[in-house]
């Protein structure tokens, strides 16, 4: 610049530029340095005030032997107890050598003429006649509509009256299907629908199919609900879906549950009077009637041909080993090493509240130690204890004490083991930390955390 006067090529506004933008950046190698220097002291704040914490329990050794070692001696006395207990090896199928294990396996169910329609009546007459329930049938073909019919009056004169006002039939499965998933279903004088048999060959009808030694088979299925039916106020009986696992297996001893609702919901019933009108119709006319002993005359000739009773097993199991120990001690198991925990519950809440109540976690902060180095030094502190407190517990549940005796989940995984137990020492800790900040007074704190913890467990 000459005379006060800017060059042609250059603006007005060039020369205030540099003081205009903005500087460009500096790299502050003093800023990051400071950085590493606040993470080292706070690292290191936090190492101290761990040795602090040490340091205050080393001045009650017995204190802090017994919140070392109560959870290792409930365990321990556990194990030396589960040692009084006799393992019962249980064979597969029923396990005939034990009668404590045979739970009723076999079960039968009377179904003779005289009793059989009192038998149906008595489960499903609040549904019949207070409710209106039906049984449906079904046929794969509509020209079975009649045989239906005729078994129908059939089953009604000789066993139960009302079966002929309480049954309909349609003409398929299909039709079935469609209209219990209808809007109509239950509605507008449309009947609920408390059992179906789905009849997929009657052998009656020529070409149907042909069994064993040339006989014509029938071929059917019975399907009661799995559930409550429709909205009502009916008692209705039920049978287990099917829909779930076929097996489950976590199951050991006999299940005689599902058996139970086959047996006495009705299901038991209707397969035994449909399976007599069957055998009836194939040897009614193939064996004559005989003289009976006087003794036996009021049963009808006939029916010597028929199925009198049904009996029913549950499904065999496999082979196990049974021990009494954990029947006898559910429900004090899980309570006892609550309060194993009771005593170090106290000590941790009481220390917590303590340096609120003398006014050490207050002069901590006034020198500068941060609130997030004194929480952390408490949580590290309790890792490092509840890591040597957690690893012998494990041992001892796997492997047991010296050989004789056998550990008390000595068939579960030694890692799920340990997580269990230090993150259950963990959430005490996080349970101490909620209720100090209630409480000032380390005595009543710790009093009042131990009353709502076990009080917790109920």
């Amino acid at each position: 610049v000459h005379g006060g006067l800017l060059p042609e090529s250059m603006s007005a506004a060039e020369p205030l530029r540099p003081l205009l933008d903005p500087p460009p950046p500096i790299l502050n190698q003093t800023s990051k340095k400071k950085q590493w220097s606040y993470h080292g002291s706070f690292l290191r704040t936090v190492w101290a005030l761990i040795i602090k914490n040490f340091h205050l329990k080393r001045r009650h050794p017995i204190a802090l032997g017994f919140e070392l070692l109560l959870p290792f001696l409930f365990v321990v006395g556990f194990t030396l107890l589960k040692a009084l207990f006799t393992t019962h090896e249980i064979h597969e199928g029923w396990s005939p050598d034990d009668s404590r294990h045979q739970q009723d396996a076999y079960q039968s169910i009377d179904s003779v003429p005289q009793t059989f329609c009192d038998s149906i009546q008595g489960q499903w007459s609040e549904a019949f006649f207070s409710c209106e329930y039906k049984i449906a049938m079904t046929a794969a073909h509509s020209k079975d509509r009649g045989k239906l019919e005729e078994m129908i009056d059939w089953l009604s004169d000789n066993f139960c009256e009302y079966l002929r006002n309480s049954t309909v039939i349609y003409s398929s499965s299909q039709e079935l299907e469609d209209y219990m998933k209808s809007s109509d279903y239950g509605h507008k004088g449309q009947p609920y629908i408390l059992a179906a048999v789905d009849f997929l060959t009657i052998g009656n009808r020529p070409g149907s199919g042909v069994g064993d030694n040339g006989n014509v088979a029938w071929d059917y299925r019975i399907r009661l609900n799995s559930s409550e039916i429709g909205d009502t106020h009916c008692d209705t009986p039920s049978t287990p879906s099917t829909k779930g696992p076929k097996v489950n297996k976590l199951q050991n001893s006999l299940d005689t549950q599902g058996m139970d609702n086959y047996l006495y919901q009705g299901f038991a019933n209707l397969q035994m009077m449909i399976d007599r009108y069957i055998i009836h119709q194939k040897l009614s006319d193939a064996y004559p009637c005989i003289n009976l002993p006087e003794n036996q005359s009021f049963v009808n000739c006939e029916d010597l041909y028929l199925p009198q009773n049904m009996a029913v097993a549950p499904m065999p199991i496999r082979a196990y080993s049974d021990d009494p120990f954990y029947d006898n001690v559910l429900n004090v198991l899980s309570l006892m090493y609550l309060m194993a925990f009771l005593f170090p519950l106290f000590k941790i809440l009481s220390g917590m509240v303590e340096e609120k109540e003398f006014k050490i976690k207050e002069g901590l902060c006034i020198m500068g130690v941060s609130e997030a180095a004194i929480t952390l030094s408490w949580y590290l502190s309790y890792v490092l204890i509840y890591i040597l407190t957690t690893f012998p517990l494990t041992l001892v549940c796997l492997y047991g004490i010296g050989g004789k005796f056998s550990g008390l989940f000595s068939h579960s995984s030694g890692i799920i083991l340990f997580i269990f137990f230090f993150l259950f020492g963990m959430s005490v800790v996080a349970f101490c930390f909620m209720v100090s900040s209630f409480f000032s007074k380390a005595k009543v704190a710790g009093v009042c955390g131990v009353v709502l913890f076990f009080g917790g467990y109920f």
